[in-house]
């Protein structure tokens, strides 16, 4: 008996380690440069989040999948990462987007959509 709990253990272990890896892949963010401050074709929608006189943008697009690009406009002109994407999951970035607008504005930053 102690065998078989030992092996579940290890595999619930094992499989949330896993996990916790392809996420950490997912949210490393990738420097793009960006020639449009629009949303790509398909759908989508920016969130504009200020603090003082500092300006972030954040861009949703979907469509067959989706991608979420974040812009330091004031702090940085011009750079752009990606924080999350998702090639056949249109439905993946938005619950990742929603929680990092509620993170900023944790930290004193005021956010809306536009």
């Amino acid at each position: 008996m102690k065998a078989i709990v030992k092996a579940a253990l290890a595999c619930v272990a094992i499989t949330s380690m896993s996990a916790m890896a392809q996420e950490s892949q997912t949210l490393q963010p990738q420097v793009v440069e960006q020639k449009s401050a629009a949303p790509a074709a398909g759908g989508g929608d920016v969130t504009a989040c200020t603090n003082g006189k500092n300006k972030r943008t954040l861009h949703l697009s979907t469509s067959k999948g989706c991608e979420v690009q974040y812009k330091k406009e004031t702090e940085i002109p011009g750079h752009s990462q990606v924080l999350w994407s998702a090639k056949n999951d249109p439905s993946y970035c938005s619950p990742k987007l929603t929680a990092f607008v509620e993170k900023l504005q944790g930290m004193g930053w005021t956010c809306a959509k536009q």
